[in-house]
């Protein structure tokens, strides 16, 4: 793909291997990007703190990075987008969720609270992103309706267990679109790694979007191709063929 400028990864099921780490061959075919004058972001559903905050110091990344599914938009320790719910809406959000008896949790601006750990003032926090998860499909379909009538809210799923709600017309893609104004970039020249319905936006926002082999058939449909997955090093496998066709088009 001629023009690509920055590649960005979710975390869980894409970089990450099934051990939770990224595996050595992810590492290398990052630092060869880098080398080759791309940029490299991060575009997860987690909050900053722990595990993000960390990996983009190990692997070098300078690029601003996307958290919360575009809740927020960081530049190393400098805030460049922060979207959070309005005090109705989180209240609107806990009566659904504990009404429908499923466990819910909630990410703010200073971490993530599980339904047992909430702060006894609610309206003390910024909250950016709430979660619920339940093992019968019902009745995350019922949350679901609940959610879309009483809307506007972006909802979307990491996994077929859960459910995670952001404001009106947050996503990992309008995280993305604030990277890439900071950057000097549009969205043809960013390739998009992924394999959840929480990273469709992006991939269908991204000049070139790609979903890992681990990824459903709903994602996969909206990917103008498929790497490998997690456990076969899917990322490192994209951006090698990346490297391989501009190596290709540009010749010796």
């Amino acid at each position: 793909m001629a023009g690509v400028r920055l590649i960005a990864l979710d975390l869980d099921g894409t970089l990450l291997g099934p051990d939770g780490d990224v595996s050595d061959r992810n590492r290398s075919a990052i630092a060869a990007a880098l080398a080759a004058g791309w940029q490299v972001t991060l575009a997860t559903g987690r909050h900053r703190y722990g595990l993000v905050q960390a990996l983009v110091t190990e692997l070098g990344l300078t690029a601003p990075f996307v958290v919360l599914n575009g809740g927020e938009v960081w530049a190393g320790d400098t805030l460049l987008s922060r979207t959070p719910f309005t005090q109705v809406q989180v209240q609107q959000l806990l009566d659904v969720m504990q009404a429908a008896g499923c466990f819910y949790w909630a990410a703010s601006v200073s971490g993530v609270f599980p339904q047992d750990k909430f702060p006894a003032d609610v309206a003390s926090e910024q909250w950016l992103k709430f979660g619920c998860y339940a093992e019968r499909p019902e009745v995350l379909a019922a949350v679901w309706r609940q959610l879309q009538a009483l809307g506007p809210y972006e909802l979307t799923q990491s996994n077929s267990a859960n459910l995670e709600i952001n404001p009106p017309g947050v996503s990992k893609a309008s995280g993305l679109a604030v990277a890439c104004r900071v950057l000097g970039l549009d969205a043809s020249q960013v390739v998009a790694i992924g394999d959840g319905r929480n990273d469709v936006p992006m991939l269908r926002w991204a000049g070139c979007g790609i979903a890992m082999g681990n990824a459903s058939k709903p994602v996969q449909d909206v990917a103008a191709w498929v790497t490998a997955t997690c456990a076969e090093d899917g990322v490192a496998c994209a951006i090698e063929r990346l490297l391989s066709a501009r190596a290709e088009a540009t010749g010796p």
